[in-house]
């Protein structure tokens, strides 16, 4: 048989503030200023590694502690792909030609206007592409400064005899 048990106001035990659970230690405690243990620069997180620094400790977790690629990936918490993945460089020695040419031809053309002749010649390499590598050249054209006037004396304004 269940029965409703009523309690007075007064005798309602006193709890934390709101209805929601408490926070654990370990979550109150991250990333606030703790005096002396840090010392004087207020670091709150350790600076995170490349990921070539990673790809490294997995190597070496796999080859020192004969650990699988997989347990060494979870261990210092590095995707799978990350580890494997081989950067692409491309041959970008046809577009240095190119602009190279351009530029001695044309001194006055800026990358825009050399992206658009090479698209207009049949090339369909992309214009953040070219810019790139226009700019690993130094063909940045050089913005001339405005001329400055000669220095002009001040002349005294005659006084009107009778206005107009």
């Amino acid at each position: 048989m269940e029965i409703k048990v009523q309690r007075h106001v007064s005798e309602r035990p006193e709890t934390t503030e709101g209805t929601g659970r408490r926070k654990s230690a370990a979550e109150t405690d991250v990333c606030k200023f703790k005096s002396g243990a840090c010392g004087t620069e207020r670091h709150y997180r350790k600076k995170t590694l490349e990921p070539e620094e990673q790809r490294e400790l997995v190597t070496y977790a796999i080859a020192e502690h004969e650990m699988s690629e997989r347990q060494a990936c979870r261990t210092v918490n590095l995707n799978r792909c990350t580890y494997r993945y081989q950067a692409k460089k491309t041959d970008d020695q046809e577009i240095v030609q190119k602009l190279q040419q351009l530029a001695k031809s044309q001194p006055r053309w800026g990358c825009r206007k050399m992206t658009d002749y090479l698209r207009n010649q049949g090339h369909r390499w992309n214009h953040k592409r070219i810019r790139r590598i226009y700019r690993g050249l130094a063909l940045n054209l050089h913005r001339k400064p405005k001329k400055r006037l000669a220095a002009r004396t001040a002349l005294a304004l005659g006084v009107p005899v009778q206005s107009n």
